[in-house]
Formats: structure tokens, C-alpha cells, sequence
């Protein structure tokens, strides 16, 4: 990169630099792009077909028991119960309608 693409680069990025940084920051950039040349030629040309492959890693969400086993007991334990439903404390405010 030129000192006034580097000095461009540097204005986007509201960073103020003096010619010594912006000397010292263009040989960072200079390795970064080389770097990133180098991998962009790497040949991907064995793994293209298996990028577009999607598979579970994760295990089934299956249930152990039948819906509804432990509702009855678990409504039976809870201190107050509404409508079928473990009744619990509001936690928020109603608000007024003006």
C-alpha cells in the first residue's frame, strides 16, 4: 500500500498517524495481505463438495416419557395452581392505559 492509501486508511478510521507510523503500520499491512494472498492460493478443490454437506452433531430431541407423565404431580406439588398451569407471582406492572 502507498503512504497515501495507508494515510486514506487511517482518516476512515478517525485515527491520526504521523509519517514514521504510518511507515511502521504499512509493513503490518504489507505481511497481513501477503499472508492472506498466500492462503487465498491454497487449493480447496477436495473439500467443495463437502461444503455445502449439513449434518446433526447433536443428539435427537427425544423425550423418555409420554407428554404430560409428571404434569398431575407436579401440579399437585406446586403451592397454587390456575387452569391446569403452576400459578406464580406477577413480576411485572400493569400498565395504565391513558
Amino acid at each position: 500500500m502507498t503512504q497515501e492509501e495507508l494515510q486514506n486508511l487511517a482518516n476512515l478510521c478517525r485515527i491520526d498517524m504521523d509519517e514514521k507510523e504510518l511507515e511502521a503500520i504499512g509493513g503490518d499491512i504489507a505481511s497481513i495481505l501477503s499472508y492472506v494472498e498466500h492462503i487465498s492460493e491454497a487449493t480447496t478443490d477436495d473439500h467443495r463438495a463437502e461444503a455445502g454437506v449439513h449434518r446433526n452433531i447433536m443428539r435427537e430431541d427425544v423425550s423418555e416419557t409420554e407428554n404430560g407423565t409428571y404434569t398431575e404431580n407436579m401440579l399437585k406439588a406446586a403451592p397454587r395452581t390456575e387452569n391446569g398451569f403452576v400459578a406464580v407471582k406477577n413480576m411485572f406492572e400493569k400498565r395504565s392505559s391513558k
